[in-house]
């Protein structure tokens, strides 16, 4: 999809759908998780991938879904701090935040608050413009020099491709949400153990930014943010680890295999 066709989707998709709220609607697990404004959602991850897709690989520049505990999904961090070595002393709002709440969300931020876009109002009237005036308010510095040969933006080629696949399932299914930071538990909840934990992340417990978490009706799957692992349920309780084998630029593949993951054609 373009800008123009993610947009298209997404008011079909949630204009007019009530808000889920925390305590209300949904109960903060990721797979039952809060929205309060679904439309400015949708469009938040079409701002935010607009981003990546622009910025990732020459700035290390990523946009970082935030769930509030009290609001629920309110935000995207725009940030280098987990993408860049030599950036992981910067603030974690330094290159802005796009807002999710408030007239003509999405909202381009500073990191004082200040409103520099209504980056939805743009994208509804004019996608392919409002696209352009966006990543036209982002400048984000360039790196530092150094051997970068580390460092997620370099690792992670397929990241920007992930990001679209994403963007794509969520603009055309309500209820599909995706986190960035996973939290690894080294207890068991529930008698069992955290499927990373187990399968993924070499038994690295606490917050974690190597993994899409991406959740629909109950179902969860980890998708490596390389591209080259995923850990699903392939029954109730019985989690898979499997090496994936996507193809540079084959967004129609990677999605394809999401929407298999998540029984999305159940």
């Amino acid at each position: 999809m373009d800008v123009g066709m993610q947009v298209a989707a997404a008011i079909r998709s949630y204009d007019g759908l009530a808000p889920r709220r925390i305590g209300v609607d949904a109960a903060g697990d990721l797979a039952d998780a809060a929205t309060p404004d679904r439309l400015a959602y949708a469009l938040g991850w079409i701002a935010a991938n607009a981003i990546v897709g622009a910025y990732y690989w020459d700035t290390a520049l990523d946009a970082l879904p935030v769930y509030h505990p009290e609001q629920g999904w309110d935000r995207f961090l725009l940030t280098r701090r987990v993408s860049c070595a030599y950036c992981a002393d910067e603030p974690a709002d330094s290159c802005g935040i796009v807002m999710l709440a408030g007239d003509g969300a999405p909202l381009l931020t500073g990191a004082n608050g200040t409103v520099r876009l209504a980056v939805g109002a743009l994208l509804r009237t004019d996608p392919t413009g409002g696209r352009a005036a966006l990543l036209e308010q982002i400048m984000p510095p360039a790196l530092a020099p150094g051997d970068h040969a580390s460092c997620p933006h370099e690792r992670a080629a397929l990241y920007p491709l992930l990001y679209a696949a994403i963007t794509e399932l969520i603009v055309a299914h309500p209820g599909v949400v995706a986190a960035r930071e996973v939290y690894i538990d080294d207890q068991q909840v529930a008698g069992a153990y955290h499927p990373l934990y187990l399968h993924g992340a070499g038994r690295a417990t606490g917050p974690s930014y190597d993994w899409f978490a991406i959740a629909w009706m109950g179902r969860t799957i980890f998708l490596r943010i390389h591209g080259e692992r995923v850990i699903y349920e392939s029954e109730a309780g019985v989690w898979r680890s499997e090496a994936t084998h996507f193809a540079p630029g084959d967004r129609t593949t990677m999605t394809r295999a999401l929407r298999t993951w998540l029984r999305l054609n159940d």
